[in-house]
């Protein structure tokens, strides 16, 4: 059997996993021919054959996309050359690894493989930072992009709160495109160090008394709003942008907190659908048939000015941009298994010649309160965290987008159940808040007149 398989798309901390456990299942079972430089590299017939996997371990620890990668317009010419580029080599199996346009890609070669009547099995192995491939639980890649955006906003707001002087807001913006996922992982501010399954919090932003912190093992709701930060102010794009309902809303925070941390995602939509801004439109790329995407990037800046011009108070705007993507350091050990592991379940539905699907992962319907006494972590079917394996077909994904629905917009405390143990938000370090805890580090403050010689 000879199988081909490609990195399509844009990068990941958690890409080259897959590869590898794609590599790992099909060992000594198959021919494994890889695409070079992704579509542009397959539609060019750039295909090598692939070493086994003894000398290949550094694939699991390395972020990027080993074959090469890259984002390439779908238009039925490229799938047609993709299929005689296929054909020539005597391809048996494609396997794809990337987003939900990859899988569209898949669908259409698969389609166009069967109306040639050419026996090729397309398998789907899902890779995304945004999150947004409907069917399953979640893709590899976002956890590990959603923790280092928690981390960073963690990081930015306590260095917010020391320079409130200078500055009372600070605009940060996240990827996401068309999806506020990222963007959502924010809200988890309040919880870090907080088990994901023992948050016992009301919806996320709601301000509830409470006692001081006590390390870092207590909810949001134990520790209170004084000790501990509030989620930062989230515009999304499945909410379209009421400017000024914001800024009212920045202001509010700013009296209450003396400071406001927004974080933005950058397809953040108008009132009539459309993203307040573009960075950029399509390039021109190689024969100027690159990636049809328009460039988005850019709204947090708008929203800085605004609240420079506007409310009158020190704004800066800050863009996490490609870290969010190939930050290594926050690449999880979790992360890092489920992608390993979905493409070993790539190459077994190759090997048991099957086709036209994706692979992935759901969560088990657990009842609530077995989640909550911490059974989550249980084995099934050789998955942790409750998850099992799915296989969603390639037509069912094609032009879809796995947007936030209504429920998980409340950002409430299932939503914090869900993300949380996938960040692995409990490992994190939670720091109090500056203001109150100045007390514990100053004696008493000195009158001017006593500085005075």
């Amino acid at each position: 059997m000879k199988v081909a398989i490609g990195q399509f798309g844009a990068p990941t901390t958690v890409f080259n996993s897959s590869l590898y456990g794609v590599l790992e299942g099909l060992q000594d079972k198959a021919e494994v021919y890889g695409v070079i430089g992704g579509v542009s590299g397959l539609v060019s017939g750039q295909m090598a054959l692939l070493k086994d996997i003894s000398q290949l371990s550094w694939l699991l620890e390395t972020p990027s996309a080993a074959l090469g990668a890259g984002r390439y317009s779908k238009n039925q010419e490229v799938v047609e050359e993709t299929v005689r580029q296929l054909i020539k080599a005597g391809i048996d199996a494609f396997i794809l690894l990337g987003g939900n346009g990859t899988m569209g890609l898949g669908a259409a070669v698969s389609k166009a493989a069967r109306e040639l009547r050419y026996p090729l099995n397309v398998v789907g192995v899902p890779k995304t930072i945004d999150n947004d491939i409907v069917g399953i639980d979640h893709a590899p890649g976002f956890p590990s992009a959603a923790r280092f955006v928690l981390q960073a906003v963690r990081d930015l707001q306590i260095d917010l709160e020391a320079m409130v002087g200078f500055e009372q807001v600070r605009v940060v913006e996240v990827m996401g495109r068309r999806c506020g996922w990222l963007a959502a992982a924010s809200a988890l501010l309040p919880h870090i160090g907080s088990p994901g399954t023992a948050v016992e919090t009301p919806a996320v932003g709601e301000r509830v008394d409470g006692n001081k912190a006590d390390g870092n093992k207590v909810s949001w709701k134990t520790v209170g709003t004084h000790d501990v930060s509030p989620p930062p102010i989230i515009c999304m794009p499945e909410q379209p942008l009421d400017l000024a309902a914001l800024l009212k809303k920045i202001e509010s925070r700013v009296v209450d907190h003396q400071n406001a941390l927004v974080v933005v995602s950058e397809g953040v939509l108008d009132v009539h659908g459309e993203p307040v801004v573009q960075a950029g439109q399509p390039g021109s790329g190689t024969a100027g048939r690159n990636s049809s995407s328009v460039m988005l990037g850019g709204i947090g800046s708008v929203i800085a000015a605004h609240v420079r011009e506007e409310l009158g108070f020190g704004a800066r705007y800050e863009n996490l941009g490609l870290l969010q993507r190939c930050w290594n350091d926050c690449s999880l050990a979790s992360d890092r298994r489920r992608a390993r592991q979905l493409g070993q379940m790539g190459a077994r539905v190759v090997l048991d010649g099957q086709g036209g699907v994706m692979v992935g992962l759901v969560r088990d319907q657990v009842d609530k309160d077995e989640v909550a006494d911490g059974l989550e972590g249980t084995l099934k079917d050789g998955w942790r965290d409750g998850l099992s394996e799915t296989m969603v077909p390639l037509d069912a994904l094609a032009g879809q987008e796995r947007r936030m629905t209504e429920a998980e917009l409340r950002l409430d405390v299932d939503f914090v159940r869900w993300l949380g143990p996938l960040v692995e938000m409990e490992k994190m370090t939670r720091y109090p808040r500056l203001r109150p805890r100045r007390q514990s580090l100053v004696s008493r403050m000195v009158p001017a007149d006593e500085t005075e010689e």
